[in-house]
């Protein structure tokens, strides 16, 4: 599923630049990769499945961007350890040092989803 969501947003990136997308195959992978970051956020491969769905907040269709979205921002308030919530933190961090801060708005909008105590803020 993983490698059919990395295949697919480089499918995806290379057809929206020529204004064409991808077939309903490829989002259906994306929406399980999607549903997956929150319902299985305690899975022993979710480190895959963040790597597989986080550059996906980055795509040029909006449709995969705000299906991606739902499902970081459903992680957020389902991940009561907080470790898969670090982990996706650090991914978007990076990414968005290695694309030069060109990122996206969904890509930014996962923090407003962060829950943070005044504990951890100061």
């Amino acid at each position: 599923l993983a490698s059919r969501a990395r295949k697919a947003n480089r499918k995806w990136n290379r057809k929206a630049k020529e204004g064409r997308f991808s077939s309903s195959m490829d989002m259906c992978a994306i929406r399980c990769l999607a549903r997956l970051l929150h319902t299985a956020h305690l899975f022993n491969l979710r480190k895959e499945v963040i790597r597989a769905t986080i550059p996906l907040l980055n795509h040029p269709n909006e449709e995969v961007r705000q299906t991606v979205l739902s499902g970081v921002q459903k992680l957020f308030r389902a991940d009561a350890q907080g470790d898969s919530t670090l982990e996706v933190v650090r991914l978007i961090s990076q990414i968005a040092v290695s694309q030069g801060q060109k990122v996206r708005a969904e890509m930014v909008a996962t923090f407003l989803e962060l829950n943070l105590s005044k504990d951890v803020i100061h």
